[in-house]
């Protein structure tokens, strides 16, 4: 009987472990969606910086991408600067996994057509960009309340299970 007692902290310990390991694992998890939130709004501010390099102060392409505070845009305007590269394969060849994909069609009108024909690509990217932003900032509202709790609730059956 005694055994039993010195056990029962230990396991007690272990359980309030686990319950804990899965509130964190669920926190972990809902982190995704805000780091998606994030990279679309700076997305979205190096899009304006990119329209008022481009439209207002009437910067090339390149440069203007590089001037943007936005390491993918500086990226792909260096490769076009220094390889030569159009702006599509530029920016495919930078864009990363947290870039937001909404941008590749922006890259395939940059420097083609007038200036209007930017500012109205510059405009629709903004406004996919926008969207891309909200839809992340929702999902980050509930799976910023849903995924702790319910890791946090895993960990709680685990424990029961195991002890």
């Amino acid at each position: 009987m005694r055994g039993r007692q010195v056990d029962s902290p230990a396991r007690m310990a272990a359980g309030v472990a686990v319950i804990c390991g899965g509130a964190v694992w669920g926190w972990a998890a809902a982190r995704g969606q805000r780091k998606a939130a994030e990279e679309a709004g700076e997305a979205l501010r190096a899009v304006g910086a990119l329209r008022r390099a481009m439209c207002e102060r009437k910067r090339g392409l390149a440069q203007a991408l590089t001037g943007t505070g936005y390491a993918p845009f500086a990226e792909a305007g260096r490769g076009m600067a220094e390889g030569g590269m159009d702006p599509a394969a530029a920016w495919e060849a930078v864009r990363g996994d947290m870039c937001p994909r909404c941008l590749d069609g922006l890259f395939q009108e940059l420097g083609r057509g007038t200036m209007e024909d930017q500012r109205a690509a510059l405009d629709e990217a903004e406004a996919r960009l926008r969207e891309e932003r909200d839809r992340a900032k929702k999902r980050r509202e509930e799976t910023g309340r849903l995924y702790p709790a319910l890791g946090a609730l895993s960990g709680l059956a685990a424990a029961i299970l195991l002890y």
